[in-house]
């Protein structure tokens, strides 16, 4: 406890006390202080520096925590600042939110050479790169047509392009001599692949035609059509030509779209031969003239029968084949009819020699009787029986 007299009427002065040379302070004049008794100073515990520690390092996480807040502050204030002063700069339209605008970008690695650019060219778009031997090697622009890609080689040759147009899109490949080896498009007409050979001929072509159907195109290196794969109005076709460019094969389906077709031609524009199915089933051959003129026909019939006929002008006039009873021999005249048949006799016993007249009507029988012995037979141009010659007495 402390215990104080206080002279009467001491100033504030004195009241509050004065410093001494050293810094303490002494009473002031009539305050009279008495000390109650202390203990002998001792040695702090181990928990009590603990707790001292402890408190000290608190302190030094605040005094931290308010100079980063206070330096966070200054340099909000600073780029608040220099915002401000630019937003007020000549400089400030160059710059929109999210967006950069120049008029020329280049993309440089270490030595200062350019690896990228992205500029203006006639008033449209263009971006070229450059590759570490410092090749242009590719290029993209925006012509008024349409978006072009043009790839160039290490020695600046254009040897890529792909390009857009009004009518649809275009690829080409091209040689190191500038010349170009592979065309495909696209239109909406239709869509093609070409291959053109080093003189600049087409000798392969793989597309729609006109009516929007496949096509092939295999050519000669000087461009002749040598090939051609389509499809015909019956389906299929495949088509051959000479080196005079005429037709040589064709194999396909025929015109109804039932069966197939295979034609041969010669010197000429027509077919010499050509194989095909009828419409029994069975099949057929023609062989012909450089004229168009068939002169021989081999058919197979749908009834397990053969047939041979030969023609003149188109003519047929001698036809052989096999029938119900064995063969048959017919030989015919200028007119169409059978002069004579030839073959076995369905009535009789062997075969038979018939003579006809023009009108096709039988004079003249030659063949078997009933005992196996020869008989001839001579008729009247009405068909009545006029003399019988035998083995008969």
């Amino acid at each position: 406890m402390l215990a104080a007299k206080v002279r009467p009427g001491a100033g504030a002065t004195e009241r509050s006390g004065r410093r001494n040379a050293r810094g303490g302070m002494h009473p002031p004049p009539g305050l009279m202080l008495t000390v109650p008794h202390l203990p002998e100073p001792c040695m702090l515990s181990l928990e009590d520096r603990l707790d001292r520690i402890e408190f000290a390092l608190e302190a030094a996480e605040r005094r931290a925590r308010r100079w980063r807040w206070t330096a966070a502050s200054l340099a909000a204030a600073l780029v608040v600042g220099a915002l401000g002063a630019f937003a007020a700069s000549p400089f400030a339209d160059l710059v929109e939110a999210r967006t950069v605008r120049a008029n020329r970008l280049e993309i440089v690695r270490g030595d200062g050479k350019v690896v990228l650019l992205a500029a203006e060219s006639a008033g449209a778009g263009q971006l070229d790169l450059w590759s570490a031997s410092g090749a242009n090697t590719a290029r993209v622009s925006s012509p008024a047509s349409g978006g072009d890609l043009v790839l160039f080689n290490d020695k600046g040759r254009m040897v890529f392009g792909a390009y857009a147009n009004p009518h649809g899109g275009l690829i080409e490949a091209f040689r190191t001599d500038g010349t170009v080896g592979v065309r495909a498009g696209v239109s909406d007409a239709g869509s093609a692949v070409s291959v053109v050979g080093g003189n600049g001929k087409e000798v392969l072509f793989a597309g729609t035609d006109r009516s929007g159907a496949g096509a092939v195109r295999v050519a000669e290196p000087g461009g002749r059509t040598a090939a051609t794969m389509l499809v015909g109005p019956g389906g299929g076709m495949l088509e051959t030509s000479t080196r005079s460019g005429r037709p040589a094969t064709v194999i396909g389906a025929n015109s109804n779209g039932a069966s197939g077709v295979i034609q041969l031609s010669g010197s000429g524009d027509k077919p010499v031969c050509e194989i095909d199915v009828k419409d029994d089933g069975g099949a057929r051959m023609m062989l012909g003239s450089t004229q168009g003129t068939t002169n021989l026909v081999l058919e197979a019939n749908g009834q397990d029968t053969g047939l041979v006929s030969c023609f003149t002008a188109g003519r047929r006039v001698l036809a052989f084949g096999s029938g119900m009873y064995g063969g048959q021999v017919n030989l015919i005249g200028a007119d169409g009819q059978p002069v004579m048949v030839l073959g076995p006799v369905s009535d009789g016993h062997g075969g038979s020699i018939s003579v006809r007249g023009a009108d096709g009507q039988q004079v003249v029988r030659c063949g078997v009787d009933a005992r196996g012995d020869g008989e001839v037979t001579v008729y009247s141009a009405n068909g009545q029986t006029k003399r019988v010659i035998n083995t008969e007495p």
